[in-house]
């Protein structure tokens, strides 16, 4: 389940925004270590590492992608998500999937998926 959600904020990737975005999603997950000894009657849970996956949804440009869009693929850089409440969230992702797409009106759109590569800072 996303944590954040911006519809109608803003995107910008390794310091360029991302024009014609429709929406963008933070999701924030943690691995959990089994902790049950014998004898327990419930299981018991540690919290390991925290992890973050974002995605970025927008329109293609009527010019078609940017032709250094493979450029994006497997870089890490920083990743700034914007909402129209003041709130941002910042941090450094790895480009690890492109996609497109057509809506159900005929609009062709784009998907970018990002794996979270550290700490995500929230600024205000």
């Amino acid at each position: 389940m996303a944590v954040f959600h911006g519809k109608a904020g803003t995107v910008t990737w390794d310091g360029g925004g991302t024009a014609h975005v429709t929406n963008w999603t933070l999701n924030v997950t943690c691995d959990l270590a089994e902790a049950t000894a014998m004898g327990d009657t419930y299981k018991t849970h540690t919290v390991g590492f925290f992890d973050s996956s974002a995605t970025v949804n927008s329109y293609i440009d009527s010019g078609g992608l940017d032709p250094d869009i493979a450029n994006d693929l497997g870089r890490s850089s920083t990743l700034l998500l914007d909402t129209t409440t003041g709130l941002s969230y910042s941090l450094t992702a790895i480009c690890n999937d492109i996609a497109m797409n057509v809506d159900s009106d005929g609009n062709p759109t784009v998907t970018y998926s990002f794996a979270g590569n550290g700490t995500i800072v929230t600024q205000a």
